[in-house]
């Protein structure tokens, strides 16, 4: 044999040789790092109850546990407006009027129920059959919080954590808590304490499906029926926050469960199906009567991974776990990395608007505070075989505390001191400064809608924007508001919001394409405007906060100055803290009938507009043209020939108008002349005595009277019915499948 082969024989030899020692040193050190992970359990195990415990009382802590119990309504952000919305859901809910039915408080009549979720009310019902209802729904939002932890605890316990590190999961998921970044999306303190627990409630029931469903999958704890039953209600808490587990648990149960109990895998769908249907198919179904915002849709994707504020070293830290899991071929990597991209997925590929592409991003951040836990595996590791047994827990400690600090210190003190403050303890912030003045006088007037201006100093305030949609709350429904809870998801919007930002400086503006009045360019024309604009929707009541408005208002003649609410000795806008203590002006339109013929030409928009955004770009800039009294045609989208944009009417009088939720009733003395309804027009109104009704612009409608007596009836669409049905439908399946699963037991055994 030559030389050459016989040397290259011998290195295979060699070769072959140093890689057997080289598997068998990292299949010892493998035994070993189980050996001392087996270890690390049983010395520093702590029951992960106890670290689930500790982390809810640190979020009741920076909550405010006493000011959940002051008698207050809390009055930060959107929450002034959800105030009035849990509350009329509650009513409506144990009064049997159904939650999908019309109210003509709310946006001028939008479908009540679809566009918010109905889990948290559902909390905050059975909460105030004990406690007052201000108790009751900061209560519900501080559940939303206090159950986040306990959600990641469990999701950790699918993905089969250690169970020395497992109890760290609680308190590691705080960074994601206080990171408060995004300040508006979801799933954290910031955000749900300002109105968005029903994403804190959708993000920890979606967790706690997950981590069902892995166990489930694993054969080491999870029941199908906690699995259907939490997916359930993060679909009821919401969607958005629930659409990442939804996909991720069904990936589980048919490539893991189906294999092994194809009668848990149906289980799981039914019972989801019949706890969610209920609500899910209405609000699907009935997309068609909302305009949706108009945000424009974030395309900053580097900024949203890495943002430069509290949430950054929680980004990094969750990459850096995320990497020693992987490599480490750690159970459960994988899979958090897979939920971690499910935000920036969505961020890149959803198409839409804010609400739409960055609703998911908590999702990011919230599987990024579970990877970091992953960190602390070799720490302790290291920690526990080289250290004297009294100094093991001491770096442990050492290090959550370190970790906790970033998360905590950056602006979240005085954050939560000034939300805990207004949300919880009662204080009210400048928005709601005279709302309790305001609202009491309000009470002696007769019912109508409102619509108030507000000053520019309040425009970052937290509630100043939102404490007037929760007129009906303070007023016991006597006075509504013409902005409220459902205008963003109502047809309405584009006319509302148009008209609004004529009469205010601090206005409701979330249409981005829409164009809307410059207060400070031409502020008589502007105002005046928008006064007709107030007449067209049916506002009765001007509520004045604003120097500059009262001052245009009080020399307007179709407004009639009622009183002066607030603080006596100073007078509107002189306030000198930047916040003005100062008096509210109270008018009323002279023009407010909700119900009147139309004197002038009635014309029918053509062409037809192919999408519901130009109709509604058309109709608010009709609004910028259309004079009450003059010769312009009202605008409408579809009507008789008489409706030829040419003849105008004679006036009829009108009388023995009713306005219910359901139903709108009145008199015409002459029957054939167009009479304008300014309520929210809906595909669900059926007229009786009368022809139409024909949509009006902005939203609105017309009917011809053929009799004197004229009844519009509101009338639940179809599938409001279909949901329950489906959840029935889904009930019994279940049923059906349990059954036939206890019967086919037996004989496998035998």
């Amino acid at each position: 044999m030559p030389n050459h082969q016989v040397a290259r024989t011998e290195r295979r030899k060699i070769e072959l040789e140093e890689r057997r020692k080289h598997q068998k040193r990292e299949k010892e050190r493998r035994s070993q790092e189980q050996r001392a992970t087996a270890d690390l359990d049983r010395k520093l195990y702590v029951a992960p109850w106890v670290s689930a415990l500790i982390a809810a009382c640190i979020v009741a802590l920076a909550i405010g546990p006493l000011g959940i119990f002051n008698p207050a309504y809390p009055v930060a952000g959107d929450q002034v407006t959800h105030n009035w919305w849990l509350v009329e859901f509650r009513d409506r809910l144990l009064s049997f009027r159904g939650v999908f039915g019309w109210t003509n408080d709310l946006s001028l009549g939008y479908l009540f129920g679809f566009f918010y979720f109905p889990l948290p009310p559902i909390v905050f019902s059975a909460l105030s059959f004990l406690l007052p209802d201000a108790i009751s729904i900061k209560l519900m939002v501080a559940g939303s919080l206090m159950l986040l932890p306990l959600a990641a605890l469990r999701l950790a316990r699918g993905l089969q954590f250690p169970r020395a590190t497992l109890g760290l999961v609680p308190l590691v998921y705080l960074a994601s808590i206080f990171s408060n970044q995004p300040l508006f999306v979801g799933g954290t303190l910031y955000s749900t304490l300002t109105g968005e627990f029903s994403y804190a409630y959708g993000l920890a029931f979606s967790m706690l499906a997950a981590g069902e469903a892995l166990l489930l999958s694993k054969e080491s704890g999870g029941t199908w029926w906690r699995t259907g039953l939490f997916l359930g209600a993060a679909v009821l808490s919401h969607i958005l926050a629930s659409l990442p587990a939804v996909l991720i648990v069904g990936w589980v149960l048919f490539s893991k469960v189906w294999g092994k109990s194809r009668p848990a895998t149906l289980s799981i769908g039914l019972l989801a199906t019949a706890v969610a249907s209920w609500w899910v198919v209405p609000s699907l179904l009935t997309a068609s009567e909302a305009l949706g915002d108009g945000h424009k849709r974030v395309s900053d994707l580097f900024g949203w991974l890495f943002p430069l504020t509290e949430a950054l070293p929680l980004v990094l830290s969750g990459f850096a776990g995320l990497a020693y899991a992987i490599h480490r071929r750690r159970p459960g990597a994988r899979f958090l990395a897979l939920l971690a991209a499910s935000g920036p997925l969505a961020l890149l590929l959803t198409p839409g608007s804010f609400m739409w592409n960055v609703r998911i991003m908590p999702w990011y951040y919230a599987a990024l505070a579970v990877a970091t836990v992953y960190l602390f595996e070799p720490i302790v590791l290291f920690v526990v075989s080289r250290r004297p047994p009294a100094l093991r827990l001491v770096p442990v400690a050492a290090l959550v505390a370190g970790l906790a600090i970033p998360f905590v210190l950056p602006d979240n003190v005085s954050l939560v001191r000034s939300i805990g403050a207004s949300q919880y303890g009662g204080v009210s912030l400048s928005g709601a400064k005279y709302v309790a003045e305001v609202t009491e006088y309000l009470k002696t007037v007769e019912p109508g809608r409102a619509m108030v201006a507000l000053p520019e100093t309040w425009s970052a305030a937290l509630p100043a924007r939102d404490w007037v949609t929760a007129l009906p709350l303070h007023t016991d429904g006597r006075i509504t508001s013409a902005i409220s809870l459902y205008y963003e998801a109502s047809k309405s919007t584009p006319g509302i919001e148009y008209v609004h930002s004529h009469v205010s400086e601090v206005a409701h503006t979330s249409l981005s394409w829409l164009g809307y009045g410059k207060l400070k360019e031409d502020a008589d024309r502007v105002f005046a405007t928008g006064v007709r604009g107030m007449e067209v929707l049916g506002i009765r009541y001007y509520i004045v906060g604003d120097q500059k408005m009262y001052d245009l208002a009080i020399a307007h003649p179709s407004l009639r100055f009622l009183d002066a609410v607030g603080e006596e000795s100073k007078s509107l806008g002189d306030g000198k803290s930047g916040i003005p203590a100062h008096q509210w002006g109270i008018f009323e339109l002279v023009n407010h009938e909700l119900v009147e013929s139309l004197t002038t030409p009635v014309g029918v928009q053509y062409p037809e507009f192919s999408s519901e955004r130009d109709w509604a770009s058309a109709s608010v800039k009709w609004l910028s043209t259309y004079d009450l009294s003059g010769k312009a045609p009202f605008l409408v989208e579809e009507g008789p020939e008489m409706f030829d944009a040419k003849t105008p009417y004679l006036p009829v009088a009108v009388s023995d108008v009713e306005l219910g939720e359901r139903r709108i009733s009145f008199k015409v003395a002459e029957v054939g002349t167009p009479v304008l309804v300014k309520v929210s027009h809906s595909k669900q109104w059926k007229v009786r005595g009368a022809a139409g009704p024909y949509r009006a612009a902005p939203n609105l409608m017309v009917v011809i009277p053929t009799q004197k007596e004229v009844v519009l009836a509101y009338e639940n669409p179809a599938w409001t019915k279909v949901g329950p049905l489906v959840s029935l439908a889904a009930l019994a399946g279940l049923a059906l499948v349990r059954l036939r699963s206890r019967r086919s037991r037996p004989a496998k055994s035998a």
